[in-house]
This record gives C-alpha cells, sequence and structure tokens, in this order.
C-alpha cells in the first residue's frame, strides 16, 4: 500500500485536473467546473464535489444516469456551492457515487468505478468515492461529501485521508439530494486537516469554537480488537496515548461492545432502510431494472422494512434513543478513538459474499456516531510498516475543536506515524 499522494505545488493550475481526470474516473459523464464568487476561507481551494449538491442549471446524477433522465435541472445552488463559492472555492468537478449515496463499497455508481491511487488492489469506497479519489489523486485538494452510515469516514479510510463526519443538523443541507434525513450530514475529505478546517471556517464554525477545548478523558475501546486486524488494535491505542501527551487528559479504557454490534448495526440498517424507502421509494419501483443486482436486493428489503407495524417502527425508535443516551453517559464530553475499517478498504478482487461480510462489520464501525449524530474525525495513520485508519469521535458540535486537535496531531504531515 502506498503512501498518500503529495499534494500538488502551491498555485498549480486548474488545467492539471483535465490531465488526470479520464486516469481515476473520479467524475460524472458531463462534469463541470463551477467557479469562485467571491474570497474567503477556501480561496484557491479545488473542490471535489459530490454529485447531490444542487448545482443551478445541472441535473446531479445521484449515483445513476437514469435519476439524471428522470429528474429537471435545479433552479438554484445549494447552500452548500452557494457557501463554497462565496468563499473562493474551485470546483473542479462533480464526482461520482455509489448508487442513491447507498453503499459503502465504491463499486456500484455510474461508469467504471473511480480508482484508488493510495491502494490500487482496493475500491475507493463509499458512497463518496469519486471525491476522495480525486482528492487522493491530487487532483482536488478537498472533497465536499456526505456521510449516512460512513459514506464519507469510509472513503476517507480507503484512500489514506483526513475526513470529518459532521455533527448532524448542524450545516444547512438545503438543496441536498438525501438518502436517510436523520442520518445524513454534509463531510469533507482532504490530504490534510488544516483544509477540513478552513471547510468549516467557511461555513462559520471556526471563529466561534474554542481554540483547544479542554477534554478530561481519551477513551479507546478494550473489547473490539476481535472486530480488527491487530495492527488497527494496535493504532487505536497508540493514538489514544498521542491525543493523551497532547491534551494532558487521562487514558481510560472502556467497553464499547454494545455500541458495536450485530444488534446495533441491524437497528441502524432497519432505521436507515426505512427512511431509504420513504424519500425514494416511489421512484424507486419504477426505476429498478435500471439498479445493480446487490442494489435490487437491498431496497428490497427497504421496501418490507417501510412496511413494518407501528410498534415494530415505535421500538426502533426507542432503542435508538436508548442507544444515544448510553453513548452519552459512556463518553461525556470526551473524546471516543474507534477503528474505522476492519483492516484495508474493499478490495476489486472480492467476490460479492466478501463485500457484503466487510460491509457488515464496517457499519458495525461506523454505526455509533451515526446513530448518535455525532461528529467523527477519520485520522490516516502509519504503525509500523501497517497503515490503518482511525477515527475519533467527539460530543455534538465539537467538530472544529477535534479537527484542530488532529491538525495539531498531524503537525503538518498527510499520515500521522505512531511508532
Amino acid at each position: 500500500m502506498a503512501e498518500p499522494v503529495e499534494p500538488r505545488r502551491a498555485g498549480a493550475g486548474l488545467a492539471a485536473a483535465d490531465e488526470q481526470e479520464c486516469d481515476v474516473a473520479a467524475f460524472v459523464p458531463g462534469s463541470m467546473r463551477v467557479e469562485p464568487l467571491g474570497l474567503g476561507a477556501l480561496a484557491g481551494v479545488r473542490v471535489a464535489l459530490k454529485d447531490v449538491y444542487a448545482v443551478a442549471g445541472r441535473t446531479s446524477s445521484f449515483g445513476h444516469p437514469r435519476w439524471r433522465e428522470t429528474h429537471e435541472p435545479a433552479n438554484a445552488d445549494s447552500s452548500m456551492v452557494s457557501a463554497l463559492r462565496h468563499s473562493g472555492a474551485h470546483i473542479v468537478g462533480l464526482t461520482k457515487m455509489d448508487q442513491l449515496a447507498y453503499s459503502l463499497v465504491g463499486d456500484a455508481g455510474e461508469g467504471d468505478p473511480p480508482q484508488n491511487v493510495f491502494d490500487p488492489e482496493a475500491f475507493c469506497g463509499g458512497s463518496s468515492s469519486g471525491s476522495a479519489s480525486a482528492v487522493a489523486a491530487g487532483i482536488a485538494d478537498l472533497g465536499v461529501c456526505t456521510d449516512t452510515v460512513g459514506s464519507a469516514r469510509v472513503p476517507a479510510a480507503a484512500c489514506g485521508l483526513f475526513g470529518l463526519r459532521t455533527t448532524h443538523g448542524m450545516i444547512d443541507k438545503r438543496g441536498l439530494l438525501e438518502s436517510a434525513r436523520s442520518f445524513d450530514v454534509p463531510g469533507f475529505l482532504a490530504r490534510s486537516p488544516a483544509t477540513v478546517i478552513k471547510a468549516l471556517d467557511a461555513l462559520g464554525f471556526v471563529s466561534a469554537a474554542p481554540d483547544l477545548e479542554r477534554f478530561e478523558r481519551i477513551l479507546a475501546p478494550v473489547d473490539l480488537r476481535g472486530e480488527v486486524a491487530a495492527h488497527v488494535s494496535v493504532a487505536v491505542a497508540a493514538l489514544a496515548e498521542r491525543l493523551v501527551e497532547i491534551t494532558g487528559a487521562r487514558h481510560v479504557g472502556v467497553r464499547c461492545g454494545p455500541f458495536v454490534s450485530p444488534e446495533a448495526a441491524d437497528l441502524c440498517a432497519r432505521i436507515q432502510g426505512r427512511e431509504v424507502w420513504a424519500e425514494h421509494g416511489t421512484w424507486i419501483k419504477a426505476n429498478t431494472d435500471a439498479l445493480t443486482a446487490d442494489m435490487q436486493w437491498r431496497l428490497g428489503r427497504c421496501e418490507q422494512l417501510a412496511q413494518d407495524r407501528p410498534e415494530v417502527v415505535s421500538a426502533d425508535a426507542t432503542a435508538r434513543a436508548v442507544h444515544v443516551d448510553d453513548l452519552a453517559a459512556l463518553t461525556g464530553g470526551d473524546l471516543l478513538v474507534l477503528p474505522l475499517v476492519p483492516e484495508h478498504g474493499p478490495l476489486r478482487a472480492w467476490d460479492a459474499d466478501q463485500l457484503r461480510s466487510w460491509r457488515r462489520v464496517t457499519c458495525r464501525l461506523t454505526g455509533p456516531s451515526s446513530l448518535a449524530g455525532r461528529p467523527e474525525v477519520v485520522v490516516p495513520c502509519r504503525v509500523g510498516d501497517h497503515y490503518a485508519s482511525v477515527s475519533i469521535m467527539g460530543p455534538p458540535h465539537a467538530d472544529a475543536v477535534i479537527t484542530r486537535l488532529v491538525e495539531k496531531l498531524a503537525g503538518g504531515q498527510h499520515v500521522v506515524r505512531l511508532q
């Protein structure tokens, strides 16, 4: 597995993107550049925009040409696109994604799957595969995407990037094509946490944040070694110790099994599935023939879940509320360090059963912050000769504080070396 690709020299021309677009297959057919409308925190920053954000005069693909064929162009920019443009960002292209933003693999979008220059044997992860591909290849500085149950975090992990799942409800989602509303949040990918901070600054979430909040504890799991490769467990413990050194907090081992479990993952999947069907069921029924076999099977499950009795739906809502309360009781206002993927991104050589197995385990790891609506930052790490992607989950609305802490941790490097 290669080191994360170094960023292009400062001031590299936008034309550089054209030279590599076909090489990594990151952008949707008919992709376009969108010029800035002002100057601000993102002046000169090249953005790869997931094709779920409305751009005036254009129809988003939502991961499939049939979606584009059956919907009208947007009348106005989404709130995200407007903020990016007014802060000086150069949107260099609209990026591929998995169909209906409903996969963690990165293999089921429009045209050829994007290439992963960080780990060519792996897919880029989903559903924000194209954004991760473009950033890892140096075509863009910032990937602006979404995260439902890992759609930004998993591509970050697979492509050796820093990533942020934002606090649910913190960022305006007007003009965003949503998949499951109680989970969906904007997300960011970059080779440097400093670039993610610029994105948060452009949206107004940095100036109000303290420079460095005092955390009393750095929490790390003592019971997840069976879920991940040995070197990933080592990385989790080592990153927790590094955070202790930086913050002066106490390192506390905690049991995370109830939150990272098949039962919790199934709860997350049931609620998500009902919301997907409520949002897009009519379109899905009319266009099932255009979707991949795996998507048809999974969306069929969504249709079944949507028919659950009210008392079943209510029981799941109660279980989710208990999950949120229990996680808050465990973590308080402190940081929880977790593994993000079992070992690496989903491999291109795997068959359908292997990809499903990987997805099941990964959903257990990504589920806690999705169910609770919490921010989570992905940190690319090196432990000896091994790469591991580790996450730091914080209390709601601590997005900028955690990202600043990760910037200090990284020290200007594109991977955090732990041993």
